[in-house]
């Protein structure tokens, strides 16, 4: 629904929206983002839904090619001399973790270290509950939602797309996503980075045992 009262203040700078999206917080983003299904739930047309999840490829492309530039600007500006880019889960959807040519992965392997954090199945029962509770921002490659999304309606008995439940959707397409992507992960980090494990992590206490971590890794790889 268009509002032209408000898009002329806006046009005039008499208002303004301000992104309150952070690391901590991307609610935001996942409520733009949102999820298909019925509208009259909250949903989204499979259209809309889907434009919107190009937009967030484009983004999530842009922000990774970015990474050198961010860790120039953070030695230049603050001093920092180490550099951490927590890319998230989507990093495996725009990238071909077989091509050493694919842009996102040159970019990364030219200025960073690629570290999988390698969970356990418990660890990715948590998420799916967490993200039951909490949806995160999901991108789905195009082909593998149509796949989903056809494969949801045929389990659930949905003949019409408008019917979906989208929370119901949204929860089962996040497992199916997950479990799609655990290989993927795997398979980036044996050709071009390290693997080491989240119970590791868990118990590291300072900047100087997660360099530790990571040398071991690096070692592992090297035997």
């Amino acid at each position: 629904m268009k509002v032209p009262f408000l898009r002329e203040l806006l046009r005039t700078d008499s208002i303004k929206i301000d992104s309150n999206i952070t690391f901590a917080n991307l609610d935001p983003l996942s409520t733009y983002l949102g999820r298909p299904g019925d509208t009259r739930r909250g949903g989204l047309t499979l259209g809309e839904y889907q434009r919107r999840q190009e937009q967030h490829r484009v983004a999530e492309i842009a922000a990774l090619a970015d990474v050198p530039y961010f860790i120039e600007r953070a030695g230049q500006l603050y001093g920092y001399s180490n550099f951490i880019a927590d890319t998230g889960g989507s990093l495996i959807e725009v990238v071909d973790p077989a091509n050493a040519e694919d842009p996102v992965i040159k970019a990364l392997t030219s200025s960073t270290l690629l570290l999988y954090i390698r969970g356990t199945e418990d660890d990715a029962h948590k998420l799916i509950e967490r993200f039951r509770h909490s949806p995160k921002p999901m991108y789905y490659q195009p082909h593998f939602l149509v796949e989903k999304w056809n494969e949801f309606k045929a389990l659930n008995k949905v003949k019409d797309d408008a019917d979906v439940d989208p929370d119901a959707f949204g929860a089962w397409g996040f497992e199916a996503l997950l479990k799609d992507r655990l290989p993927r992960y795997q398979q980036l980090a044996d050709n071009f980075g390290y693997t080491i494990e989240a119970s590791d992590l868990a118990t590291v206490r300072d900047g100087d045992e997660f360099l530790d971590l990571v040398a071991g890794a690096i070692r592992k790889r090297m035997r």
